[in-house]
């Protein structure tokens, strides 16, 4: 009679809470978990499901935003951050833009843009970020440029940008007539200011020595 597979199912499961469910293949092999019973779980009729190469969520049923974040961390390696669309989202700021996920990684890294991940190779990784979790991110500048680099339509570009510029605002340009973040009602972004920014976002939309990785090694 084969053997039952033994592993820390105390600490298998702190890493899944801590990271909304999701783990990779490194972290359930350091928890004692075998091939045998990770191949189980992530089989047909298992409790698992596969994210993406090499990593899994504990749990089957419809992903949630957060899940595919982590995912998308996890694939990507360690120093890796969310960056685009996704980091500006995070930040309670609007923008238009698909739901794949985008994460900046030194440029000696090897990974492909895979799924719903899109990996860009930089280098120029930001030296602060903002950490919710286990989910990491650039700050709003950052994620912005990146966002707008990713932008084909300048109207969308412009989008972005107003939200940024009004919804982060220093506290002493209240008086300025500027709207809160908290009031829904609709905006219309300074043109001077805003077309200053467009202009220096415009220029870093090609940023040299930064690449999508798209289809690399």
């Amino acid at each position: 009679m084969p053997r039952k597979s033994e592993f820390d199912g105390a600490r298998l499961n702190r890493i899944l809470q801590e990271q909304h469910l999701v783990i990779s293949r490194a972290q359930a092999f350091a928890c004692g978990m075998s091939r045998g019973a990770l191949q189980f779980r992530v089989g047909q009729s298992g409790p698992w499901q596969r994210l993406l190469p090499g990593v899994y969520l504990g749990v089957t049923g419809t992903v949630t935003q957060d899940q595919r974040e982590v995912a998308a961390l996890l694939y990507a390696g360690q120093g890796s951050m969310i960056t685009g669309v996704t980091a500006v989202r995070r930040h309670h700021l609007r923008s238009p833009g698909p739901d794949s996920v985008d994460v900046l990684i030194p440029w000696n890294c090897k990974r492909q843009s895979i799924a719903f991940v899109r990996i860009h190779r930089t280098r120029r990784m930001p030296e602060r970020l903002f950490v919710t979790g286990k989910i990491r991110f650039t700050m709003v500048p950052r994620a912005v440029a990146d966002a707008a680099r990713s932008m084909a339509r300048f109207d969308d570009v412009r989008a972005v940008v107003c939200e940024a510029v009004q919804r982060t605002r220093p506290a002493s340009s209240a008086k300025s007539g500027w709207r809160s973040r908290r009031d829904s009602s609709v905006r219309r972004c300074p043109s001077s200011r805003c077309r200053q920014r467009h202009r220096r976002l415009l220029m870093m939309r090609s940023v040299p020595g930064d690449n999508p990785a798209k289809g690399q090694a």
